[in-house]
């Protein structure tokens, strides 16, 4: 009987090793007669490059855009692949009785195990389960919650949506950045999903700084009095605060100290000032 806890990173594991009272070593590895504990580096696969599926693609040309593989296949990263060779060695030797995911509570997370697991051959998910909390994890905590390990189909739909994720970042930053490149007939343009969204909010408000022009206006604020006390009042006429006009801000001002009537109060609104 061996069990398998796959971890985010060596501390983790680490934590884990503590709180089950795993004192052995191996390599990439923490390990007793019963279980094994190992960890990822992050992401250990990546999805394939163009040129990995047909090397002609490897030369940009815009008539091979817009590149939609049949079926996206993933790869070891190689400054990674030491790591990603021990736990498919472990993943693989005989008597496995159950693999444990417990890479972090999250979409990512879920995406590094399931790719690992995927890329290592072991698909099977009646023995795969999954460990899940965002506490710290000091022993206690690790314990209990290996007594309350999830069927990993309960996560599927979060490792779909990290996957298409993946998906769609890979087709706008593969196809985009080749097309814009060739068309610009210049030096590599990266686009991407996120990152040319956020630069493109980014170059918005520079463009709105840079056209500010700084208009001067005035605020009309009177003080008034009763026999409760006194208050600051400031002019309005609808949601406008702001006179534009300094002619209208005194012939205002005028009007209010030459009419000194008592006024009505309308409605009264209390706000709290964070």
């Amino acid at each position: 009987m061996t069990e398998i806890i796959l971890t985010e990173k060596f501390s983790v594991a680490s934590d884990f090793a503590k709180a089950l009272g795993i004192k052995g070593k191996g390599e990439g590895c923490f390990k007793n007669s019963n279980t094994v504990i190992t960890w990822a580096v992050g992401h250990l696969v990546e999805l394939f490059e163009p040129d990995d599926y047909d090397p002609a693609l490897k030369k940009w040309r815009l008539e091979t855009l817009p590149l939609i593989p049949e079926k996206f296949r993933y790869k070891p990263i190689k400054k990674s692949i030491k790591q990603f060779n021990i736990i498919k060695s472990l993943l693989n030797q005989p008597g496995i009785t159950r693999v444990i995911i417990a890479t972090d509570a999250g979409r990512e997370g879920e995406v590094i195990a399931r790719t690992i697991l995927l890329e290592s051959g072991f698909t099977d998910k009646e023995r795969i389960f999954r460990f899940w909390t965002s506490q710290a994890l000091v022993p206690d905590v690790v314990r209990k919650c290996m007594n309350e390990l999830k069927p990993i189909t309960q996560y599927d739909r979060l490792w779909r949506a990290g996957y298409y994720r993946q998906v769609a970042d890979w087709l706008v930053g593969m196809n985009c950045t080749r097309m814009v490149t060739l068309r610009l007939h210049g030096d590599l343009f990266s686009v991407g999903r996120v990152q040319t969204a956020v630069l493109a909010l980014l170059a918005d408000r520079k463009h709105a700084r840079d056209i500010f022009v700084p208009e001067t206006y005035w605020l009309l604020k009177v003080l008034f009095s009763n026999e409760k006390g006194t208050w600051t009042g400031q002019w309005f006429k609808g949601k406008e605060t702001q006179l534009k006009k300094k002619e209208d801000m005194e012939s205002l001002c005028k009007r209010l100290q030459e009419n000194r009537e008592p006024g009505v109060v309308l409605s009264m609104k209390k706000e709290k000032k964070k």
